[in-house]
């Protein structure tokens, strides 16, 4: 609850009544009253009341439970402890709020507390009624204790970048985006470096160790800002889709192999003006030993790149047909081997065997 928002028009009998409700459930681990009590009587004609009566207001920020069946002890504790400490400071004999906080450091953390929930929106309706009806209250006093300002600015801090990431689903948050006269975006910074670094306490390690839990990214500014280059780097080159990478290798190749095939081409074109066709030998060299027959037989065999045919079909008579192969050469079966028709006789020599 801020000091901007709607607080109900409560009696100050009615507002009692609550309050005794609470110290009562503080008191029975967050029991309801029984019937018996005048107490419960009352509960039960607040509750038949109209959705928007101020009591119903009040009464919708404290859970309520059937007797018999306790809501929990721990809550119970805590409204029997905010209870206790909104007395200490209720019946503190202090002049001023300051001068009842300097000499008591529990009742100090406790306002302090109270002042950051109430800057945070975070403080319920029953207790801003009951504080400002507290002698020596005041929720619009900044406690300029030492370290207050600090451990303000960080729940402070927390909760800003905490609700920033909900509502935006990121963490680029934004020059001069200020909550409860908090700087985020230069708090933000800070605290990063400071847990990348270690400097942070262990209780303020735990709450931004909680915040990235929930998917806020802790990286400084500098590394998202080069991972983001990165990516959009990466993004923009799967933007170019594989008939545009092969174009644009085909144009390259294109271009690289009329230039390396020049040579060639003026080969085949003169080879075309001598002889009135384009049936080039596979063999055909020219003086200089450009090997171009064996080129064109490659190209018609498998059709180059665009550019390169188009400039061979630019060639007068020029045609895409293979040039016949040479005829295949018959050779002559082996000559049989005839039989051995001679021995070796006793003297080592070898003789013709006798005819019949």
């Amino acid at each position: 609850m801020t000091a901007e928002q709607f607080l109900p028009d409560l009696a100050p009998d009615e507002l009692d009544r609550v309050e005794e409700l609470v110290r009562h459930l503080a008191a029975h681990d967050g029991r309801l009253p029984t019937d018996d009590m005048p107490l419960s009587w009352w509960l039960v004609g607040a509750l038949d009341r109209p959705q928007g009566d101020p009591v119903r207001q009040v009464l919708a920020g404290i859970p309520l439970t059937p007797p018999g069946r306790a809501l929990t002890p721990k809550k119970a504790h805590a409204w029997s402890v905010w209870l206790a400490r909104r007395d200490l400071l209720a019946w503190s004999r202090a002049a001023t709020l300051d001068e009842a906080v300097a000499k008591n450091k529990t009742l100090r953390d406790w306002v302090n507390d109270m002042l950051t929930r109430h800057r945070m929106g975070k403080l319920g309706l029953f207790e801003t009624l009951t504080l400002q009806r507290t002698p020596l209250w005041d929720f619009d006093r900044e406690p300029d204790t030492r370290g207050s300002r600090k451990v303000l600015a960080f729940k402070v801090g927390i909760t800003a970048v905490q609700n920033f990431h909900r509502e935006h689903g990121h963490t680029r948050i934004p020059e001069g985006y200020v909550a409860a006269g908090v700087d985020v975006k230069a708090w933000w910074t800070l605290t990063r470096a400071h847990y990348a670094s270690g400097a942070l306490k262990e209780d303020q390690r735990a709450q931004v160790d909680r915040l990235a839990r929930t998917g806020v990214d802790l990286r400084t500014d500098k590394e998202i800002a080069k991972e983001e280059k990165r990516r959009a780097a990466e993004e923009a080159r799967l933007r170019l889709t594989e008939e545009q990478r092969e174009k644009r290798r085909q144009e390259r190749a294109a271009q690289r192999g009329t230039e390396e095939a020049g040579p060639i081409l003026d080969a085949i074109r003169a080879f075309a003006e001598r002889h009135g066709h384009t049936g080039i030998p596979v063999g055909a060299v020219t003086q200089g030993g450009v090997e171009f027959g064996r080129f064109a037989d490659r190209w018609r065999r498998v059709k180059p790149d665009r550019g390169l045919r188009q400039s061979l079909e630019a060639i007068p008579h020029w045609t895409w047909m293979r040039t016949p192969a040479s005829p295949t050469v018959q050779r002559p079966a082996p000559v049989a081997i005839p039989d051995d028709t001679t021995r070796m006789n006793k003297a080592g020599l070898r003789q013709f065997l006798p005819t019949d």
